[in-house]
């Protein structure tokens, strides 16, 4: 009995080796380390995450005033049908009052967008006075095709968004088709203007 409270005394008061110091030090640097890593991962995927909405939330915006501006289209310019190309122009109705403001006169403005490669941005215009209606750096690509089925005129929007990173190696393009209203309403009835003078006047 005495014997073995003695040998679990001497266990008990020789302490910790060297060895046995490194070996719990570098258990806990591997535990402290790996949590670190987790939490790191974390942040950078939710930082990501909110980047991604963000850009997503800037697309929304801006194909939500293209495709209200193409459903409004009475004459697509560019580009011209099976093309394919970073500019689009088309006419849409707007309202023109006369001098003496008696009157108030539809009329067809010139709307265009251009991509510029170059510089990333994306460049709205709409009418002769040329006042800029969008200028963002979100994309790295923006083409638009023109394509016609059973008489109606379609364009298809091609939005290839900027790399988080250079070690990203997915390409994001997003695609939207739409179709003017007015369009494809003369497709379906062909007398759409009932009458010769309702025919609007470009600027």
């Amino acid at each position: 009995m005495s014997i073995e409270t003695g040998m679990s005394s001497s266990i008990l008061n020789r302490g910790f080796t060297l060895l046995e110091g490194v070996l719990a030090m570098s258990l806990m640097l591997v535990i402290l380390s790996g949590v670190w890593y987790l939490f790191g991962s974390s942040s950078r995927q939710s930082a990501s995450g909110a980047e991604m909405q963000e850009k997503f939330h800037r697309l929304r915006i801006v194909t939500e005033i293209l495709k209200d501006d193409l459903r409004e289209g009475q004459e697509i310019v560019l580009p011209q049908p099976g093309q394919k190309g970073n500019r689009l122009e088309f006419y849409k109705f707007g309202s023109l009052v006369s001098e003496d403001s008696s009157e108030v006169v539809a009329q067809l403005k010139i709307v265009e967008y251009e991509f510029d490669p170059n510089t990333g941005i994306l460049l709205g215009t709409y009418g002769k006075d040329q006042v800029p209606l969008m200028n963002t750096e979100l994309f790295e690509n923006v083409e638009f095709e023109h394509m016609e089925l059973m008489g109606r005129s379609f364009i298809r929007m091609y939005f290839t968004l900027k790399k988080d990173s250079q070690e990203d190696a997915k390409e994001l393009v997003m695609i939207h088709t739409v179709s003017p209203r007015a369009l494809s309403s003369r497709a379906s009835k062909p007398g759409w203007y009932a009458l010769k003078q309702s025919l609007p006047v470009k600027e």
